[in-house]
């Protein structure tokens, strides 16, 4: 990576270190979250209508600075970043955070599964950084972010200045057999990428004591 590159990186992973998923989670909703963080100024909101779905989106730093875009896993929102995104700011880069869609105060289209694939998800990315006027950013992902993040650089090279991928390592697609038929082979069923395959499994998860 060129040195702008290496210096976002070490800027990130310095704050990721020490508090990546200290509260992955905001206290009760997003929209408390936004209250909670809207007071200092530090990070502000906005929805962003892209590939035809409205993405809830938290930024901090200054609009012509270098983006870097940063993208929660599961189950996790914007909230996940925002000690990075004041420290990202601080190293003057402008930290962009969005809820992706079906999470937090993003849009969840219906339809099913088929509204949720990677090029889905990718093609929401490409249309966020499009409409941030950015050519490229820097990308900095955990967990199933980071699976969208590894999809982003394979279909989109051209977009992606470099990139900080968290917990999920680059793993290619076996044209053998389905993913979650990999994981199930090797964790069983109750793993629980496998149990939310279920058919209405949402309806066991809040009927659980915990839920």
């Amino acid at each position: 990576p060129s040195r702008p590159a290496n210096s976002m990186i070490k800027a990130c992973l310095s704050e990721l270190c020490a508090s990546c998923c200290s509260c992955v989670l905001p206290p009760s909703s997003p929209r408390a979250a936004d209250q909670e963080m809207a007071s200092d100024g530090a990070i502000t909101h906005r929805s962003v209508d892209v590939n035809g779905v409205r993405l809830h989106v938290a930024e901090a730093g200054p609009a012509g600075a270098p983006a870097a875009l940063l993208l929660h896993g599961f189950p996790e929102v914007w909230y996940t970043w925002r000690h990075q995104m004041r420290a990202l700011a601080a190293a003057g880069y402008r930290a962009v955070a969005p809820d992706m869609r079906g999470y937090g105060g993003s849009d969840a289209p219906p339809g099913g599964p088929d509204q949720y694939t990677a090029l889905h998800v990718v093609g929401d990315l490409v249309a966020l950084i499009d409409s941030l006027g950015e050519k490229q950013v820097f990308v900095v992902a955990h967990d199933w972010g980071a699976m969208i993040a590894w999809s982003l650089c394979l279909f989109r090279p051209d977009r992606v200045k470099a990139l900080v991928a968290l917990s999920v390592p680059f793993s290619p697609r076996s044209p053998a057999r389905k993913p979650v038929d990999g994981l199930k082979a090797l964790y069983g069923d109750e793993y629980y990428i496998c149990r939310i395959q279920v058919r209405r499994c949402h309806v066991v998860l809040e009927l659980m004591p915990d839920g």
